[in-house]
């Protein structure tokens, strides 16, 4: 087809398509975005979407700017607008509800712009009335600050942490970190707290949540300041102990690791005690959570399905999965058998769509854990979607041993069955699973 079939459907395919001479003063936006936060990158919810103001002519405008400054449009559900209120930094709003917000949006628009924890950071008005704002949380989870010195090595300088805190509750901390640029940058803190009894749990993150953004050339060994103002979650089973700060540097763009002299922190885990508020959890803890379900199945799949497109909505270059990639890959070659790394290994190698490291990794589970029937199935299932029949046929036989009964696996042989022209068992097993809610039955 010509070029003008192929392009006619477009309108009718985007609902909001960026405006490449926007009324709206979309260029000036950008640009307070980027001197208020010049070393961050930001993505801005937008309330509502319009045709004069909308999240492509934001992120048209904003790519433009250096790629530093996004736009997203704000969920329709009230609990996806709740999680967009907790974990955006920046919103822009306007006051014309011109049909395109839902009576949530508007009464969230609304509370953000009297909210005392956002501060108003710019106000344009359009010459029909509408009148836009730019709001900044006053307490963003990263600040940068130019030292304005050179610096030869990265130093944690400062945690914060409460003394006392319960188990299974988020815990609100502050690192400060100084350092050269580029070893900021390229930086991922593993980061772990250490009982007496030898139980532990982790905050692994990139430093900066990976938003570090360098719009000008910086020299590299150019001192900066960064403050994270994050939160960490203990696990719900973890035991009362008093637990030890120990934190190794790891540089993503080359692998070194070192360990750093980290302040001498410790925190108290006491059922007893009253949740601290804290902010919303980072990303990459976001995942490692979420992954430690993937045994259950769909039980442990449906509700990372739900988070995970939430936060590839406020990370708009999904940073958050080379950062887990990053600090597990290193745990695991100090740990190679332990699960728990695992799981978000693979996870987030799954949501690159890397297909052949996502195996990879579940192989290993699998020589780990063959006891799991789930960590047969997804081995099985990613040879299928590789289109190695025999190997994903291979692969199911270990769970059909260990529950015969999973329709869900029963399908996954059928399939295998189906992909090498074995029609009549691809008939026979798949046949009685007619009707049948593959995702229904658990271990």
């Amino acid at each position: 087809p010509g070029a003008a079939q192929v392009m006619a459907p477009l309108p009718l395919m985007l609902t909001k398509y960026p405006n490449f001479s926007p009324p709206a003063p979309i260029g000036a936006i950008v640009d307070r975005v980027a001197e208020t936060t010049p070393y961050l990158r930001a993505t801005l919810g937008v309330i509502p979407n319009s045709g004069k103001v909308n999240h492509n002519t934001l992120n048209y405008y904003g790519n433009r700017a250096g790629f530093q400054v996004y736009g997203r449009e704000l969920g329709n559900s009230a609990a996806h607008l709740q999680q967009d209120y907790r974990s955006h930094v920046w919103f822009l709003t306007q006051n014309q509800n011109l049909g395109n917000a839902s009576p949530e949006q508007g009464a969230l628009g609304e509370a953000i712009a009297n909210d005392p924890d956002f501060q108003t950071r710019g106000e344009w008005q359009l010459t029909d009335g509408t009148v836009i704002q730019l709001h900044q949380r006053r307490q963003p989870p990263v600040r940068v600050i130019d030292q304005r010195i050179g610096r030869d090595r990265i130093t944690l300088q400062r945690v914060t942490v409460p003394a006392t805190v319960p188990p299974g509750e988020p815990v609100p901390i502050q690192y400060e970190w100084t350092g050269p640029w580029v070893q900021l940058q390229e930086g991922v803190a593993i980061v772990s707290w250490q009982g007496s009894g030898g139980a532990m749990w982790t905050h692994d993150h990139g430093i900066g949540l990976g938003n570090l953004h360098s719009q000008g050339a910086i020299l590299p060994n150019r001192g900066f300041r960064v403050v994270e103002n994050l939160a960490m979650l203990p696990p719900a089973d973890l035991p009362p102990d008093t637990y030890r700060l120990t934190v190794t540097y790891l540089n993503r763009a080359t692998g070194q690791a070192h360990v750093l002299s980290a302040p001498d922190t410790m925190i108290t885990v006491d059922p007893a005690a009253a949740a601290v508020p804290a902010p919303e959890l980072d990303y990459v803890t976001q995942l490692h959570h979420l992954a430690q379900g993937l045994p259950l199945g769909w039980r442990g799949l449906e509700p990372l399905f739900l988070m995970i497109g939430r936060i590839n909505q406020y990370d708009p270059i999904q940073d958050y999965l080379g950062q887990t990639v990053a600090a597990n890959t290193y745990r695991l070659r100090q740990e190679p058998e332990n699960l728990s790394y695992l799981y978000p290994l693979a996870l987030a190698r799954a949501l690159q769509e890397n297909a052949p490291a996502t195996l990879a990794v579940m192989e290993r589970a699998v020589a780990i854990a063959p006891q799991i029937p789930m960590h047969h199935a997804y081995v099985a299932f990613l040879h299928l979607y590789l289109f190695q029949p025999r190997r994903g046929e291979e692969a199911i036989a270990p769970a059909l041993v260990l529950a015969p009964d999973q329709p869900l696996f029963q399908a996954l042989d059928g399939l295998a069955a189906l992909l090498q022209g074995n029609v009549v068992k691809a008939w026979r097993v798949l046949m009685p699973l007619r009707g049948v809610n593959l995702l229904a039955v658990e271990e």
